[in-house]
């Protein structure tokens, strides 16, 4: 889209690291997650072709699944962000399965070789935040739910031919309530403690 009235910049990682709100930070890679040969969700997957810059491809995904990414994402406490060597690319993606625009973790197109590094890079950067966060990687996740030395952390290795499953986004589910939870909790404590100085 070229520049004009209804133009306006993509969301990248920076304004991710930038937000202080604390809500989770769920950074999703895209094959192997969200498209894979055999979804294992009880609907019927879908399979359509997406045109992008560099070709053709052919995408499947389970609607099941896009409608659990698309209450995430209207999840107040949850931010999503992309984390995929399709880069500037997923808009094709977002359009064709009704998502929202969401951050772009990698906004440019890499050789392959280049991309885990930059996946890694950008966990890093996420962690230290502070903020509890979730990856869904089917090559580089590790599948582990043990905190950092940062804040809570779930990380998600899907096999690449089923992706995210149904016990999958269970697991997700679980971590934001009680991340959210606990940060909840967190604040009326502190709260509590401001109001104890200030009547003191």
């Amino acid at each position: 889209m070229a520049p004009g009235d209804d133009w306006y910049p993509l969301p990248t990682l920076e304004d991710v690291l930038n937000d202080d709100s604390g809500r989770v930070v769920l950074a999703l890679d895209f094959d192997g997650v969200v498209n894979s040969d055999r979804p294992k969700w009880p609907d019927k997957p879908r399979k359509k072709h997406v045109r992008t810059s560099v070709g053709e491809y052919l995408i499947t995904w389970s609607p099941g699944l896009r409608d659990e990414l698309k209450a995430l994402a209207q999840h107040p406490r949850v931010q999503i962000v992309w984390l995929t060597s399709w880069g500037p690319e997923i808009g094709a993606v977002e359009d064709l399965l009704g998502l929202p625009v969401f951050p772009r973790g990698i906004d440019t197109l890499l050789p392959s070789a280049a991309v885990p590094a930059v996946k890694h890079a950008a966990i890093a950067e996420i962690a230290e935040t502070g903020r509890p966060y979730i990856w869904c990687d089917d090559e580089e996740a590790g599948n582990t739910d043990e905190a950092t030395e940062f804040g809570p952390r779930l990380e998600i290795r899907p096999k690449s031919k089923y992706g995210l499953t149904p016990g999958d986004l269970e697991r997700m589910w679980a971590f934001v309530h009680a991340a959210t939870a606990d940060r909840h909790l967190t604040g009326e404590r502190q709260a509590g403690k401001d109001e104890v100085h200030e009547t003191s």
